[in-house]
């Protein structure tokens, strides 16, 4: 059986994300988006779902090949956040033999089932193929990314926010993107120029993606040594 498959953080669902799931929706496979789960997620993964769903759900009509999984509590038991997880899930649990990860250009070579590490015990012949969306958009169009997102929030409200989730042919709705921005809001009640989250080293992984292996906590452990080392020398 054939499906696609992507995985993102949606903080929050932007419709950047809609234009890329759409993207993959005309494969005409089975689709399935992981939204994640992890602990330091700025808005709970139901409540992604749940902005998702509606974002997807257009003139009363939700995608009929199209599954959007909460990786808290969708996954049988099994851990389904990020590429690799998520190809785990599909290929061993859901028995898909036929499985396309599919990843915005950003992020093509980071994943790539044929040279990225985390793919690295997998047998060859049951690697994931990879479909690449290009998310550069011409001079002048908007990106709807969800670091902006944040960005728009900080700057405008929720009309900023809203700017980036709704449009007239959703299901969504403008007490939906207020609970949202709520969530938002309780974590960081003044989004900074930018939108980035606190803490957050944007090198190291993408905003609406996974991290990648480990490589955004040893960077963290990094710089965390590189701040003792400047205490311990300023009080020297």
């Amino acid at each position: 059986m054939a499906v696609a498959y992507t995985v993102g953080r949606f903080q929050p669902p932007t419709l950047g994300h809609v234009e890329m799931i759409d993207e993959m929706l005309k494969s005409r496979k089975e689709c399935f988006v992981f939204i994640s789960s992890a602990q330091n997620t700025l808005i709970p993964s139901a409540m992604k779902k749940g902005l998702l769903t509606k974002m997807m759900t257009r003139n009363g009509k939700f995608p009929p090949n199209l599954t959007l999984v909460d990786t808290a509590v969708d996954c049988e038991g099994v851990a389904c956040g990020g590429p690799y997880a998520g190809w785990n899930y599909l290929h061993n649990v859901r028995k898909f033999t036929d499985i396309t990860l599919v990843i915005g250009q950003d992020r093509a070579k980071d994943f790539d089932p044929k040279t990225a590490p985390m793919w690295s015990k997998v047998d060859p012949k049951d690697l994931p193929k990879m479909m690449v969306t290009i998310r550069e958009k011409p001079p002048g169009a908007i990106s709807y990314s969800s670091t902006k997102a944040r960005a728009a929030l900080g700057a405008s409200g929720v009309a900023g926010l809203k700017t980036f989730m709704k449009t007239d042919t959703s299901a969504l709705t403008d007490d939906d993107i207020a609970a949202a921005a709520r969530e938002l809001v309780s974590k960081q009640p003044n989004w900074p120029k930018g939108g980035a989250e606190p803490g957050e080293d944007l090198s190291a992984f993408d905003e609406d993606d996974e991290p990648k292996g480990g490589r955004r906590k040893t960077r963290r452990r990094r710089r965390v040594r590189k701040t003792r080392r400047n205490r311990a020398s300023n009080k020297a």
